[in-house]
């Protein structure tokens, strides 16, 4: 079975951005506008789900709750939080509480690669979960509680 990245985003841009780019690892790229379609897919992609992606500011989302929501039906899937990077700088808060890597927005589809790749690695023991070539992620950006 094909391993799947859920891509939680209300942009359509970025959703199809991140279609492109996360393809490169292999894993099949499920895009979804807000959190209910997220949930959905996370459920319906739980057997084979290798990464959830989700935009720290969905409009008229709860992200903590949609966060909790996927934590209780898939505790050990890697996160990465989409961080909007505007005059004030992102609350990370929630990004610590569940060690997940963060990229900001906007982003490059290299940058996102990298950060999925990464993410990806910790799936399995250090081998990227979609792919097989085992190209190392250039970076990661994990946040981890202090």
């Amino acid at each position: 079975m094909k391993r799947c990245i859920v891509f939680i985003d209300d942009s359509p841009m970025t959703r199809d951005l991140a279609a492109m780019a996360l393809s490169d690892t292999g894993c099949e790229v499920q895009t979804c506008p807000d959190a209910e379609a997220g949930l959905r897919a996370v459920q319906a992609k739980r057997p084979a789900l290798a990464a959830v992606v989700v935009d720290t500011h969905l409009p008229g989302a709860d992200v903590a709750h949609l966060v909790a929501s996927v934590r209780a039906m898939a505790p050990d899937i890697p996160l990465i939080f989409l961080l909007d990077c505007g005059p004030r700088p992102p609350d990370t808060q929630l990004a610590q509480q569940y060690s997940a890597y963060t990229l900001a927005k906007p982003f490059t589809p290299q940058e996102l690669l990298a950060v999925a790749r990464a993410a990806l690695q910790e799936d399995g023991g250090g081998t990227p979960a979609c792919s097989e070539d085992g190209r190392p992620a250039s970076q990661s950006l994990r946040t981890s509680s202090p």
